[in-house]
């Protein structure tokens, strides 16, 4: 799916993998080709909308600047955080991140 995230490896090394997005419209197409740990959450403007305490990584690609308050939001994925947890940020990818090993 053109402009999206890639998520075609994380779930081979995660328990479960969530899909966040503000647009239906793309969690509806990462539906459609979902692996079985992967949960899609249609998140608002102002909240991810996930479980405290359920991931060890939060990953953004090309998503920041929707964030209408920022540090309001960081302190809501600071809760969602497992204790060390990471989040990575990087801006829109023109190529796959990852790919399944074959």
């Amino acid at each position: 799916m053109p402009d999206s995230y890639e998520i075609s490896a994380l779930h081979l090394h995660a328990g479960k993998v969530y899909a966040v997005d503000m647009d239906d419209k793309l969690l509806a197409v990462e539906r459609e080709k979902a692996p079985p740990n992967l949960v899609t959450v249609l998140a608002a403007t102002d909240d991810p909308r996930l479980p405290e305490g359920s991931a060890a990584l939060i990953f953004f690609c090309d998503g920041l600047h929707h964030i209408e308050n920022r540090p309001a939001h960081h302190a809501k994925l600071a809760r969602i955080l497992k204790p060390g947890g990471r989040v990575p940020c990087c801006p829109k990818m023109r190529k796959p991140m990852l790919a399944d090993p074959k």
